[in-house]
């Protein structure tokens, strides 16, 4: 509830499912929603802080629906106002990706 107080976000989709012609990668994120005018790509973990796999998948998700900005929230810290919200570079991040895709080829 606090972050919907927070950041009175609107909902522009949720739980969609996002594919990668050039990675052959699919996905299904969280949620799309706007908040002061930008697109955000987020996704909720219930862990206690954000991990590289979360950035990575975040990135991939954002990358592929058009988001402006790519957010891992996470509700299982103790922090005073009950999540964390890390914003994620998505090209970046992107790049790690594809970077680790390439290696399997």
């Amino acid at each position: 509830m606090n972050f919907l107080i927070k950041y009175s976000p609107k909902v522009i989709s949720l739980e969609e499912t996002v594919f990668d012609e050039e990675l052959m990668l699919a996905g299904r994120y969280d949620a799309l929603l706007e908040i002061k005018g930008k697109k955000v790509l987020v996704d909720w973990k219930t862990s206690k802080q954000v991990q590289d796999k979360h950035k990575c998948q975040v990135a991939f998700y954002a990358k592929n629906s058009g988001a402006d900005e790519a957010w891992v929230v996470c509700f299982g810290g103790n922090t005073k106002q009950g999540f964390s919200v890390s914003k994620v570079e998505i090209q970046s991040w992107y790049n790690k990706l594809e970077d680790l895709n390439n290696f399997f080829k």
